[in-house]
């Protein structure tokens, strides 16, 4: 009799054991499977944020393009002032030697 009451606590202790050993591999493959949905959404995670880089550069060429133009349009710009004002004050002193001319040549007339 003792030594079928060894023999039950013996079971007992091995089938707590095989118990304790099954609970343990559940736990070890849903961490593994934890591990494996926040390496997958960490690997999502990363292709999103390489795309949204992307786009931001893009959009960053796209701004500093646009900044050139403006900067190219403004020289531009002030290039044709500079123009305009030379052939104004062209314009202006073909004004006065006309007037002399034109002077000279009636005072010459008279």
């Amino acid at each position: 009799m003792y030594l079928k009451h060894h023999e039950k606590q013996v079971e007992d202790i091995l089938n707590y054991l095989d118990k304790l050993f099954l609970h343990r591999i559940e736990k070890m493959e849903e961490g593994r499977i934890d591990r494996m949905i926040i390496r997958r959404n960490s690997d999502e995670l990363k292709i999103e944020l390489e795309r949204i880089r992307t786009q931001i550069i893009r959009l960053q060429k796209k701004r500093l393009g646009q900044k050139v133009k403006i900067a190219f349009a403004h020289y531009r710009i002030s290039n044709l002032e500079q123009i305009i004002e030379k052939i104004q004050a062209r314009h202006q002193t073909d004004q006065k030697i006309f007037g002399m001319f034109i002077y000279r040549t009636e005072s010459t007339n008279s």
